[in-house]
């Protein structure tokens, strides 16, 4: 067989194959997109980069809500990757040694990081977990954990809407 007769041939397996790969990968699961989500509030460290990186778990339209700050009352409402790359950016440029994890349950001597998922009308999951968090706050290096809930809907592979809820009464200062 000629090279000119082999071209067209080899080139249509490669682009099926291309083809192919791109419609069978999986879509992430729902833990793997929670442990994505809170691996990246881990990175954040006030620089553009990290605060994009982590804006761009969201759709373009996308909403991450948390409760009031000290300084405000209300919910507060971050609409969009930009607003939500702003808020990650302030979040890392007040805070350093920033952890997010799951918050582990036990029971019956068996230790999980528990994951809840269901079905959402959009399409997508609905998947709430809690969570434990520490910082430390840059200006007086004082470290702070918390514990939450958050609430997250999947949209295709993308976070369309977080809902975080924090308990004031939950932050507790604990020592470097």
């Amino acid at each position: 067989m000629t090279m000119r007769k082999l071209f067209p041939m080899v080139a249509s397996f490669l682009v099926f194959g291309l083809f192919l790969n791109s419609q069978t990968r999986p879509a992430p699961k729902p833990d793997e997109i929670v442990r994505e989500w809170m691996d990246r509030w881990t990175k954040l460290d006030g620089s553009d980069d990290s605060a994009a990186r982590f804006a761009e778990l969201y759709t373009d339209d996308g909403v991450h809500q948390t409760g009031p700050s000290p300084r405000q009352i209300g919910l507060a409402y971050y609409e969009g990757r930009s607003d939500i790359s702003q808020m990650a950016k302030a979040f890392g440029e007040a805070n350093s040694d920033i952890t997010f994890r799951i918050h582990p349950l036990t029971a019956n001597e068996k230790t999980l990081e528990v994951v809840h998922v269901g079905d959402g009308p959009w399409g997508g999951p609905s998947i709430a977990i809690e969570y434990v968090a520490a910082y430390t706050v840059r200006k007086d290096k004082k470290r702070f954990m918390s514990t939450g809930a958050v609430f997250l809907q999947v949209q295709g592979e993308k976070i369309r809407r977080t809902r975080m809820y924090t308990p004031r009464e939950e932050i507790m200062e604990i020592s470097p």
